[in-house]
């Protein structure tokens, strides 16, 4: 997502009349996904792009993992956990499709939302 576009790599027979290269644009005024970290939030997502396991960790100790979401990149609500209380957690990616994904990671310092992709 760029600007209200989202582009998409693949083949397409036809998207907004046209393709380029395997290459598509598409429009969507005010959608945008926008990583953010609310607070003095220390949340670290990785590997991304993951296989089987995302990890979430806080580089700072004493900031705590209270829970997380993770979401289809239509936002549809896909697992989550809450009352974790620690600072390093995993989710299992292992019956999740390849794609982009949106996780909301909600610590004892705010709230952090990334884009993560699965392979």
């Amino acid at each position: 997502v760029y600007n209200d576009e989202l582009y998409v790599g693949g083949y397409f027979k036809m998207i907004n009349d046209s393709a380029l290269y395997g290459i598509a644009r598409t429009h969507f005024p005010n959608v945008s996904v926008i990583e953010s970290s609310a607070g003095l939030s220390t949340v670290k997502v990785y590997p991304n792009p993951a296989n089987a396991i995302l990890n979430l960790k806080t580089e700072n100790e004493n900031e705590k993992i209270i829970s997380y979401s993770l979401y289809s990149i239509q936002g549809i609500l896909l697992n989550s956990k809450e009352s974790l209380k620690d600072n390093q957690t995993e989710v299992d990616l292992t019956n999740s499709s390849n794609g982009m994904y949106l996780i909301r990671v909600n610590t004892s310092n705010g709230i952090s939302n990334f884009k993560v992709i699965k392979e």
